[in-house]
């Protein structure tokens, strides 16, 4: 899966920006004062989950989902019995 720099979610890569804001903002606490050294190198070893699994299936192209509603025309079924 490859990385969508467009920020759609995309793949795996969208799984990372939780830990790369934690690492950033230990290394700002470290350079601020407010974090000791050893724990903001402790904070960038931590390492990122993995993901298991793969997508299976006939998934739709971005056209494809936008052409979805325009094929099934619509209908209202609020008024059915």
């Amino acid at each position: 899966m490859a990385s969508n720099p467009g920020g759609t979610r995309s793949g795996v890569f969208v799984d990372h920006y939780p830990v790369l804001a934690i690492r950033k903002l230990a290394v700002e606490a470290t350079d601020n004062g407010l974090l000791a050294p050893e724990l903001a190198a402790g904070i960038a070893r931590v390492k990122s989950a993995k993901s298991i699994g793969v997508r299976t299936g006939n998934w739709m192209s971005l056209k494809q989902a936008q052409a979805a509603p325009e094929r099934a025309g619509h209908h209202d079924h609020q008024g059915a019995a």
